[in-house]
């Protein structure tokens, strides 16, 4: 599976969205022991719930199984005692037709209020690939296993995808499709000069062939849930598990939904695909798919960083990491800001950094008053905080403005005592002095200006559009 190949079917869940003809629409549950009341949207033909543990991720995604499927689901179910008790219902659209299945959980049973027609497939590899092992370690001869079942060798383009999946160079793997507790696939394997069979296969070996075999077998424009692929298996693996997933979900316009808290699986999917899960005091929260750089942390994923961005002075840097930090605190953790005292080491920073092919992208981010005088050969790496001025003189008028919210937030008082002493001050003497009389740093009165900035709703405004700009310069892609 060619790099080019994986970008293709990633592409493909934003842009051809209207190619699955089977969606889910949306999910609501109240009374579920654990989770709560809530209720999610599915934006995407595919989408992750992810989360630190224990915060719920499998018992949603059983929850919704048993809602769509709950002939298959119920004994399961019935063994978690999360899924006791509570109603759910999950909407379905196909075509432009919907309908809806709810179902009420009880202590002995799941009582199907109404149902829909779709097909679902559901992936526990983990547990259910594992399971089948012990099974098939009971017999001592394959022939006791196989007998009576007909073989398939693989053809080479599925061979070639376990490969590529496992990272490993089978030479043929042949198939049977037995009877255990219900279906399930036994794999006897040829690697370089060993041959053996599903009895003894590593965990991560066997999850994952049990993820190929679930998957090959899935209807087109059905939905597919698949609890943690990334069970047993290495960060590599995970990475090109989920690229087979997307191929095969793409392919076959199968709606998806994955529980996962793999950083590689996570951080493959666009950014619509994603529902990111907290703990709140009623239940399961959904966070959306701009989490705090915290949460991310606490799956694996700490975003590195992407581009360097140039700033005036100090006043620009506390403006632009509050708008990153307010707006995106994904995205401020991928930025690093660099105070270059004035707008031309920004422009000599941008020139020395120019031209060469870097992991990181440099930036240059010049106070509002600068726009229009910016040399061309920077202006395409560039751009203008918002109103028109130098900012801290913008602050300044903020603060001459709002001084009773000012000293409200800081504790600060006789500040406008102060400021009228300080008429006619240079700029920068102006905030140093402000600084010193009512003890706080620089670093600690711009912050709360930007606050105070950003409650107009016209500063909200330029704000986004700030962030917008700056986020086609990190990400132009």
């Amino acid at each position: 599976m060619r790099a080019a190949r994986v970008l293709d079917w990633r592409r493909r869940l934003i842009t051809q969205e209207e190619r699955w003809s089977t969606r889910l629409v949306r999910f609501a549950f109240e009374g579920i022991s654990c989770l709560g009341s809530a209720e999610v949207a599915f934006p995407s033909p595919m989408t992750l719930i992810t989360g630190p543990n224990g915060v719920g991720k499998s018992t949603l995604l059983r929850a919704l199984w048993a809602t769509l499927d709950p002939a298959a689901a119920q004994p399961i179910a019935l063994d978690d005692r999360k899924l006791a008790a509570g109603r759910a219902v999950a909407e379905i659209a196909v075509g432009e037709q919907k309908s809806a299945a709810e179902i009420e959980f009880r202590s002995d049973e799941i009582q199907v209020l109404s149902t829909t027609d779709v097909t679902v497939t559901y992936i526990n590899s983990s547990s259910d690939a594992l399971r089948h092992q012990a099974q098939f370690c009971r017999f001592s001869a394959t022939d006791d296993i196989t007998n009576g079942y007909a073989s398939r060798e693989l053809k080479p383009e599925d061979l070639a995808e376990i490969n590529y999946i496992l990272k490993r160079d089978y030479r043929s793997i042949i198939l049977y499709e037995v009877e255990l507790d219900g279906e399930a696939p036994f794999f006897e394997v040829t690697y370089g000069d060993d041959r053996y069979d599903s009895r003894t296969m590593g965990a991560g070996e066997i999850s994952a062939l049990h993820i190929w075999w679930k998957l090959s077998r899935a209807e087109e424009q059905s939905i597919l849930l698949i609890e943690e692929p990334e069970a047993f298996l290495s960060h590599a693996c995970q990475q090109t598990v989920i690229d087979f997933i997307v191929s095969e979900c793409v392919q076959k316009r199968i709606c998806t939904v994955i529980s996962s808290h793999s950083a590689p699986i996570i951080s493959s999917l666009p950014k619509n695909s994603l529902q990111f899960l907290s703990r709140g005091q009623g239940g399961l929260e959904f966070v959306g798919d701009d989490p705090p750089p915290l949460l991310l942390k606490s799956v694996g994923i700490d975003p590195p960083i992407k581009a360097v961005a140039f700033v005036e002075d100090h006043a620009a840097k506390a403006f632009c990491r509050g708008a990153l930090e307010r707006l995106s605190p994904t995205l401020a953790r991928k930025v690093a800001i660099d105070v270059r005292s004035g707008e031309g080491e920004i422009t000599k920073a941008l020139r020395l950094t120019a031209g060469f092919d870097l992991p990181i992208r440099f930036i240059g981010i010049y106070d509002g008053d600068r726009e229009g005088d910016i040399p061309e050969d920077v202006v395409t790496t560039s751009t203008f905080l918002p109103g028109g001025r130098p900012i801290e003189e913008i602050f300044r008028d903020l603060l001459q403005s709002k001084l009773d919210e000012f000293e409200a937030i800081s504790g600060t008082k006789n500040l406008r005592a102060i400021m009228n002493s300080l008429e006619g001050a240079n700029i920068h003497d102006w905030y140093e002095e402000i600084a010193r009389e009512i003890g706080l740093s620089k670093s600690q009165i711009f912050p709360i200006l930007f606050s105070l900035w950003m409650n107009e709703a016209v500063n909200a405004v330029a704000a986004m559009a700030l962030l917008e700009r700056i986020l086609a310069l990190v990400d132009p892609d």
